[in-house]
């Protein structure tokens, strides 16, 4: 196998290997938050446009945007530093999470 194929499946490997460990630290938070004694204090609050925050979210859709949200700030990291292929894959991960929200809770957040 050539150098370039060597590198690029081992990069691959560790945008696999982040993606997974962002999933897991923000599934991690998200239960703690909600389970810590004096949890609502720590616990992510989403807000829509008006900064009101989103209160009629089940369990699953707000996992779901965390994941999603942090994801995709991780991409746009990477686009920072000129990692195309890492923030794509970053980005391409969010809009799978994103797509487990309902449209009319994705319409409220800005920045997704």
């Amino acid at each position: 196998m050539p150098k370039s194929a060597i590198a690029a499946a081992s990069n691959d490997v560790q945008t696999s290997n982040l993606i997974q460990a962002i999933k897991e630290a923000a599934t991690i938070l998200d239960e703690n938050a909600r389970t810590a004694p004096g949890s609502s204090q720590y616990q992510l609050r989403i807000t829509d446009q008006q900064g009101r925050e989103l209160t009629a979210l089940s369990d699953d859709e707000r996992r779901s945007l965390m994941i999603a949200m942090t994801l995709h700030e991780k991409g746009r990291s990477f686009l920072r530093q000129r990692d195309y292929l890492s923030a794509l894959a970053l980005f391409s991960e969010a809009d799978n999470e994103f797509r487990q929200c309902s449209s009319q809770m994705l319409n409220s957040v800005d920045n997704w």
